[in-house]
């Protein structure tokens, strides 16, 4: 959820929050990597890599996708917020 946030958060995407997402990513799973016997993490086996990477994928496109229709549903309504102040005036 970190990482995404990030992501969500420096969008739109310049060359300056696009290195700081690549960094912050690789930086997270290097840490992880190379400390992981002070974080006592078990590394997964590939299977379960792969299958995290599906489910990293998928939540980032539900969570695009659900982004969008929010943004398109605020800008439906505030088009016809604008109507109908125009009506009534």
């Amino acid at each position: 959820m970190g990482i995404q946030a990030v992501f969500k958060a420096s969008w739109p995407m310049d060359r300056l929050r696009a290195f700081l997402c690549v960094t912050m990513t690789a930086g997270f799973y290097a840490a992880v990597l190379v400390l992981r016997a002070r974080f006592q993490v078990a590394l997964p086996s590939v299977e379960t890599l792969w299958l995290l990477l599906g489910f990293a994928a998928v939540s980032f496109l539900v969570e695009r996708v659900a982004t969008l229709v929010l943004r398109l549903a605020d800008r439906a309504r505030l088009r016809e917020e604008g109507r109908h102040r125009q009506n009534t005036q």
